[in-house]
């Protein structure tokens, strides 16, 4: 009922597939943002391929940024992902399902002291896997993300692509 910018709609929309959205040659596309193997498609448990090195030699001078996080956007969470059961024949059923790291958590009550973040994922999830997958990743990317970089560089000799390891 409301209108939406295409690109945002699929740029917020993607990560709740594990995807990323980027235009390559002028047409929009998803891309996994895991890592996977290109010949299989399954996920890579093994080291990441780099598609190009970034060095001070091919980094123009003087545009090279760091931004770090703030820690607000770093504090780990407790996340509450509302998913669709569906059956045969029946009406489909709201449920949903908590996930939090428990490795890097010492006990249950600490667990319970973690903020909740809630996802709803009611409109297309129908998997409580698909649902902790998403929990998964989502936790993933705020405990191991902690700055961005920006540079400029020259476009001879590159050998990647949107969504490329660099």
């Amino acid at each position: 009922t409301d209108r939406t910018n295409l690109r945002q709609f699929i740029t917020d929309l993607a990560p709740n597939f594990l995807c990323n959205f980027i235009v390559s040659d002028g047409k929009f596309a998803l891309k996994s943002a895991i890592p996977n193997n290109p010949k299989s498609g399954a996920i890579n448990l093994g080291p990441v391929q780099v598609e190009q090195l970034f060095t001070s030699g091919n980094i123009l001078e003087d545009t090279f940024k760091v931004e770090y996080l703030r820690s607000e956007e770093r504090r780990q969470f407790k996340a509450v992902v509302r998913y669709r059961h569906e059956q045969p024949n029946k009406l489909p059923e709201e449920r949903s399902v908590e996930v939090a790291l428990k490795g890097e958590i010492s006990d249950d009550r600490t667990v319970d002291l973690l903020p909740q973040e809630q996802f709803d994922l009611t409109q297309f999830c129908t998997s409580e896997d698909h649902a902790v997958k998403v929990a998964k990743y989502f936790i993933a990317l705020r405990k191991l993300v902690t700055h961005t970089i920006s540079f400029s560089t020259t476009l001879e000799g590159l050998s990647i692509a949107a969504g490329s390891y660099i």
